[in-house]
């Protein structure tokens, strides 16, 4: 018998996923070197007037994906203020078996397709915006199984880390 841990709060994430054959082939610059790493699975990066900015990163169409919010604690908000910590603004947990229902999973290695990089643009609560578009967009910088033992695989949720710096 398998044990399923939900979602307990459950909103939806508007993400944006990075499309890497539309990054690597579109050259705005006219420079012959690709927008897109495929060593690193990232847009490429280049320094502009001493800020380091995509090269070009173009995105897939918008998915709704089924989340649970985590904010930081307390001291780690603390942190963030002292400058200690810049990445950390929020944590998505999302649950595998709505990443099954919508196709986002690697269907040889099991693995989540939502990457580094990908953008979020939205949170939504029925319908309604639950981010104000100051704090927006986001992006991850980390995702990572945070369900040890749990769901047919041992990792039923995953979660996503964001940060403003599309660097990160």
């Amino acid at each position: 018998m398998t044990f399923r841990v939900p979602l307990l709060w459950p909103v939806d994430a508007v993400i944006e996923r990075v499309d890497p054959s539309d990054t690597e082939i579109y050259d705005p610059d006219g420079n012959p070197v690709s927008g897109y790493d495929h060593d690193f699975r990232e847009p490429r990066f280049e320094q502009q007037d001493s800020l380091t900015v995509a090269k070009a990163t173009l995105y897939l169409p918008a998915i709704r994906v089924p989340c649970q919010v985590e904010v930081p604690t307390y001291d780690e908000l603390r942190m963030a203020a002292a400058g200690d910590n810049p990445l950390a603004k929020m944590a998505l947990v999302l649950h595998r078996q709505q990443l099954e229902e919508l196709d986002l999973l690697d269907p040889v290695t099991g693995n989540c397709i939502i990457r580094r990089r990908d953008k979020l643009i939205a949170i939504e609560k029925d319908g309604r915006p639950a981010l104000t578009p100051e704090e927006l967009p986001l992006y991850i910088y980390e995702l990572r199984p945070a369900s040890w033992g749990f769901g047919p695989d041992g990792y039923d949720l995953h979660i996503a880390y964001m940060t403003h710096d599309p660097r990160a």
